[in-house]
């Protein structure tokens, strides 16, 4: 796998595998993002998503509420991401000045 996991009780015993991972790769790779940190929390909380809808067998076991936990905390990380890539793209659409403001570019009058 290319991501460590560590949450102990799915990434125990095999029940995240290379399987999961790389459809979660997979599926985050269609947003486009560029900011590694993104890229590697929401793949590994896309991984806990399928495992835990994998392997859950009734509602409220403990998948369940862990399914709910991780969806809740990827839709945050998503949300995160987004913004970072729109800021990172107005910043390079700037000259790596999202504001456009610099006190270099005020024109001075003196009088």
């Amino acid at each position: 796998m290319v991501y460590k996991y560590d949450d102990e009780y799915l990434a125990q015993g095999g029940v995240i595998n290379d399987d999961m991972e790389s459809r979660a790769i997979k599926e985050i790779n269609q947003y486009a993002l560029t900011n590694p940190f993104y890229i590697e929390k929401l793949t590994i909380l896309k991984t806990y998503i399928i495992c835990c809808i994998e392997n859950q067998t009734q509602e409220n076991d403990l998948y369940d509420i862990k399914l709910r936990h991780y969806k809740d905390e990827f839709s945050e990380a998503l949300k995160e991401a987004k913004i970072d890539k729109l800021a990172t793209q107005a910043q390079s659409q700037n000259g790596d000045n999202s504001a456009g403001i610099s006190a270099f570019n005020c024109p001075l009058a003196r009088g």
